[in-house]
């Protein structure tokens, strides 16, 4: 009960305010992703573990910490992405922001896509190409959808107090 009336306070306060409780609410978030350190997966389908491990600094929880940033900032940009279509600015700034973050947790298959998209919205928007083939569309979809649908199961079964994977 103390964490909804905790919420219904920061609802009461002033929206300048209630922003910087939760800048300073930040550190919680983080000891919750501090929570999963034994459930960190040594593989995970979509993903480079191995590789991605190395790059930040051979820290299993370092990666684990950005793959649930990933899930979590993640999980509405499909729906964004589709809404800038039509804008290649802001699909070009969409599929560079995934492109990114998924080079970033070692989501290799899902970084190449991404790349190729946004090399073709980059050619549309130099004059060098009329259009961007559909198909590239559909690509970059369903790799994201896979990947992004594998890490926020895995992120989910390490929850703590979580069954799911569990018999």
């Amino acid at each position: 009960m103390q964490n909804k009336g905790f919420v219904l306070l920061i609802f009461n306060i002033k929206p300048a305010s209630r922003a910087t409780i939760a800048l300073c609410l930040w550190p919680l978030r983080l000891i919750h992703i501090a929570l999963h350190w034994m459930s960190v997966p040594r593989s995970l389908d979509g993903f480079e573990v191995t590789a991605a491990v190395a790059r930040m600094l051979d820290q299993p929880m370092l990666w684990w910490q950005a793959v649930g940033l990933f899930v979590d900032h993640f999980a509405d940009w499909e729906r964004t992405w589709q809404a800038a279509i039509g804008d290649d600015v802001q699909e070009q700034k969409s599929v560079h922001a995934l492109r990114s973050a998924a080079a970033n947790v070692g989501a290799q298959a899902l970084c190449e896509v991404a790349a190729s998209l946004e090399a073709q919205l980059l050619k549309k928007r130099a004059g060098l190409a009329t259009s961007v083939p559909e198909n590239l569309r559909a690509c970059l979809q369903t790799s994201f959808r896979l990947t992004w649908l594998s890490a926020a199961k895995a992120w989910k079964a390490g929850l703590p107090g979580s069954t799911e994977g569990q018999c």
